[in-house]
């Protein structure tokens, strides 16, 4: 009888206590048993290496690795090195999962021949209504690796920069890049490239808590500017030699709404970081809208005033113009 694949979990913990036990409550209970937990206190000066180490005493596939604090990208990596597991997944100590979400996701795995699935989430504990929720479905649809990038970049068939709601064979992993923001995005490009076969369901499995606290959410304009700057760099590297070349001006106007979303965020808290920002935008309008075009121009020059809705308007309109330039474009093709 053929043994089940061995599925690592690696969950990366800082000060989580109020969390942790319910994270891991939802890891340990899950219905597909055939687990390696690897959690990995990062340095807690709380209660929740205490935590972590009282569940290892009850259940034997838990390993507790405490280390210095060096950030989740270094956490990652430390648990990716000593992971056994022929599929590895990704939690956060804050968050909780379904129980079958692991069942879930190698089952999609071995019924289309992937190397990664991804499932949908749901956000927790939001701080106000969701609005335009789309109902979930049983639908799948499987990916090549250039679609599947595709989808990346234009936020499409929920393959997400997060890395939690998705399960990878051990050959598509990379090392997750050390101290800085984003690094899930760079993780991602890297990880679908690498696949053959990508398998994406509509199905909600991961449940996303949201922490108005956290560094990816609140202010840190300045840092996440310059550690989105290194990731996106490392993306353009890695789109650069494709032969499929869209793929890349795709990216140029994904990171250029990045940057807008920087600067909304900036200008409406601290201002902390608006002159790094405004260069970030400045480099990536002439990729997206050429170096001497009237829009570019436009743009540059409303970055000099302290006003987020001009940009917006400017942004969108050529975005709305450039779409129905390619829409009817695609008509006249199928027309032929």
């Amino acid at each position: 009888m053929k043994k089940s694949p061995l599925i690592s979990i690696i969950i990366p913990v800082f000060n989580l206590e109020k969390y942790i036990g319910e994270c891991l409550r939802s890891v340990i209970s899950q219905t597909y048993k055939n687990l390696e937990i690897i959690v990995v206190d990062d340095g807690s000066t709380d209660a929740s290496g205490v935590i972590c180490d009282q569940f290892a005493k009850n259940d034997v596939r838990i390993k507790v690795i405490h280390k210095k604090n060096e950030g989740s990208s270094v956490a990652r990596n430390v648990g990716m090195e000593i992971a056994l597991g022929d599929y590895i997944g990704f939690v956060d100590g804050d968050d909780y999962i379904d129980l079958d979400m692991y069942e879930y996701l190698l089952s999609l795995i071995q019924e289309n021949a992937a190397d990664i699935s991804v499932c949908r989430f749901r956000k927790i504990d939001l701080p106000y209504k969701p609005y335009n929720v789309e109902s979930e479905s049983n639908e799948i649809e499987v990916l090549d690796s250039i679609s599947a990038v595709r989808a990346f970049i234009e936020y499409k068939k929920h393959i997400t920069g997060y890395i939690w709601n998705g399960l990878y064979s051990r050959q598509v992993l990379v090392p997750f890049t050390v101290g800085v923001l984003f690094q899930d995005q760079e993780f991602k490009v890297k990880s679908l490239l690498k696949a053959s076969r990508i398998v994406t369901s509509n199905t909600i499995k991961y449940n996303y808590r949201y922490r108005a606290a956290s560094v990816t959410n609140y202010g840190h304009y300045e840092k996440k500017v310059h550690d989105f700057s290194i990731i996106a760099t490392n993306i353009q590297n890695c789109l650069s030699i494709l032969e499929d070349k869209s793929l890349l001006n795709l990216y140029y106007r994904r990171a250029l709404k990045f940057g807008v979303s920087f600067l909304s965020g900036s200008l409406h808290s601290d201002m902390s970081g608006i002159s790094d920002i405004r260069f970030f935008i400045k480099k990536y309008v002439p990729l997206v809208y050429g170096q001497k075009s009237v829009r570019s121009f436009i743009i540059c020059n409303l970055l000099r005033i302290n006003l987020i809705w001009p940009y917006k308007l400017v942004i969108g309109l050529s975005d709305f113009i450039l779409d129905k330039k390619k829409r009817l474009a695609n008509a006249f093709l199928n027309v032929r």
